[in-house]
C-alpha cells in the first residue's frame, strides 16, 4: 500500500470543464511528480487506475486536449525517442505532442507547471487512495474534490454542490457518489430538522477505506440511533444474490447462502438462562426489583447481557472493543445501578424511544464510561459482613 501524502492543485479538482476520471487521473500523475529517476509510461498508471483501459484512454486524452497535460519527446543519442509531461496547474494552449531538441529532467520525466491565473491553494489527498487498484478513476477523482470542498470555511456538503463542479450529469454522478460511499470512504449521518420527513446530513471522509461500519447512520429524535449493515456485509449479499443468478446446483447453493445472509441479519442475540442468572446475582436481581419498576430493571439487566455475552455490541455507531467491554463490566455493581436507576431523565425519554432496548443500552454504556475506575465494584464484604448475609437469605428463603 502507498503511504504519504499529495497536495494537489485546486484548480483542476474545481475546473467544472473536467470529468471526474480525468479529474482521477490527475491526481494520480501528481503523486509520482518528483520521484528522482521516475520514468512516466502510461502502462504504470494504468495499473494504479482501478479502470477500465477505455475509461484510461479516454481521461488520458481528455486531459491533453483540454491543456492541464503536455507531451514532449526528443530523440536520445541511441537513436530512440525519450519523452516528457508538463502537469499543469491550469489549462494552458493544447500542445499534444511536441519535439524539444534536449531533455533533462533529474527530478523524472513528470514535472508540474504552475500558473499565474491559477485558483490558489492546495488540498492534502492520501496516496494509498489515489494509487489503490480497487477503486475507479471517477470515485478518486470525487474523493478528491470532495476533499477539497470541505476544506472550505463554512462550506455546507451535499451532493448537489459537489454536481456544480463537475462535467457529469445527475445520474452517473450519483453512480459514482454510491461507489464513494460503498468504497467506504465516505460516512452519512442523518439528524432531524424537527419537520416531519426532513432532515440534515452530515459527512466524514476518511482517509482509508472502512467497511465494518455502514456508510449510514440514522440519528432519531428519540435519541435511539439506526443503521445499515456494515458495507462489508452488503457487498457480500450483493455477491451472493449475483451468484443466485446463475444456473443449476450453484444457483441454489447461492440462494441458500443469500437466506442465510438476510437471517442473520434478522437474528437477535438472546442470552441463555444460565447467562441471565449470572447477571441477576452480579446485579442483585431480586433487591432491585422491588425499589424500581420492574420493567426498568429488566431492560438493565437485558443491555447488560448484551454487553457481557453478546458477539458483538455497538452503541451509538461504534462497536465496542472487547477491552473496553471488560472495563465497563468490572463497574456494574449494585450501588452503580442503583444511581442509574435513580437518574430521571432517561426514564422520561424511554417512554417516547421507538427501539427502548437500544436506547437504554446506550444511556446505560455511557453512565458506565463516567463512573471511575476505583468505584468500578462494591469494596468486598467482611467475613461478619458475609456471615450476616448468608444468615439473611436463609431466614427469607425460610419464610417464604
Amino acid at each position: 500500500m502507498a503511504t504519504g501524502f499529495t497536495m494537489s492543485y485546486n484548480h483542476a479538482l474545481q475546473d467544472a470543464q473536467l470529468s471526474l476520471p480525468a479529474k482521477g487521473l490527475y491526481l494520480i500523475m501528481q503523486s509520482f511528480v518528483g520521484m528522482p529517476d521516475f520514468a512516466l509510461t502510461k502502462a504504470a498508471l494504468y495499473r494504479v487506475c482501478g479502470d477500465s483501459h477505455y475509461t484510461f484512454e479516454k481521461a488520458w486524452h481528455e486531459l491533453k486536449t483540454s491543456g492541464y497535460l503536455h507531451h514532449f519527446y526528443s530523440i536520445g543519442p541511441n537513436g530512440g525517442f525519450c519523452h516528457a509531461y508538463d502537469l499543469c496547474q491550469a489549462p494552458e494552449e493544447v500542445h499534444a505532442f511536441a519535439y524539444i531538441s534536449s531533455l533533462e529532467r533529474p527530478n523524472g520525466d513528470l514535472r508540474l507547471q504552475p500558473s499565474d491565473r491559477a485558483v490558489r491553494g492546495f488540498t492534502r489527498l492520501p496516496n494509498a487512495v489515489l494509487r489503490s487498484r480497487e477503486l475507479p478513476l471517477g470515485v478518486k477523482g470525487l474523493f478528491g474534490l470532495v476533499a477539497r470542498l470541505l476544506d472550505i470555511p463554512g462550506f455546507q456538503l451535499r451532493p448537489a454542490g459537489v454536481l456544480h463542479y463537475c462535467r457529469e450529469k445527475a445520474r452517473r454522478f450519483g453512480t459514482l457518489w454510491r461507489k464513494l460511499k460503498l468504497a467506504g470512504l465516505l460516512k452519512q449521518h442523518r439528524y432531524p430538522s424537527g419537520e416531519d420527513n426532513v432532515f440534515t446530513y452530515e459527512y466524514d471522509l476518511l482517509a482509508e477505506p472502512e467497511l465494518q461500519t455502514p456508510y449510514l447512520t440514522n440519528y432519531h429524535a428519540d435519541g435511539s440511533i439506526s443503521s445499515s449493515a456494515s458495507i462489508q456485509d452488503y457487498l457480500t449479499l450483493l455477491q451472493a444474490r449475483a451468484q443466485a443468478r446463475l444456473p443449476g446446483r450453484r444457483k441454489r447453493k447461492a440462494q441458500k447462502r443469500v437466506r442465510a445472509i438476510q437471517a442473520s441479519r434478522t437474528r437477535k442475540y438472546q442470552p441463555s438462562e444460565t447467562q441471565l442468572a449470572a447477571i441477576q446475582t452480579q446485579m442483585d436481581y431480586d433487591d432491585l426489583v422491588t425499589h424500581y419498576p420492574k420493567a426498568h430493571v429488566d431492560l438493565v439487566r437485558t443491555a447488560l447481557a448484551e454487553l457481557r455475552h453478546a458477539p458483538a455490541v455497538t452503541v451509538q455507531q461504534q462497536p465496542l472493543s472487547p477491552d473496553e467491554r471488560t472495563s465497563l463490566w468490572e463497574k456494574v455493581s449494585r450501588t452503580t445501578l442503583s444511581a442509574f436507576l435513580d437518574a430521571p431523565s432517561w426514564a422520561d425519554r424511554l417512554r417516547a424511544a421507538q427501539y427502548p432496548a437500544a436506547y437504554l443500552r446506550s444511556v446505560l454504556v455511557s453512565f458506565l464510561r463516567r463512573q471511575p475506575a476505583r468505584a468500578a465494584a462494591d469494596a468486598p464484604l467482611d467475613a461478619w459482613e458475609l456471615e450476616w448475609l448468608a444468615d439473611f437469605h436463609h431466614r427469607k428463603k425460610k419464610n417464604s
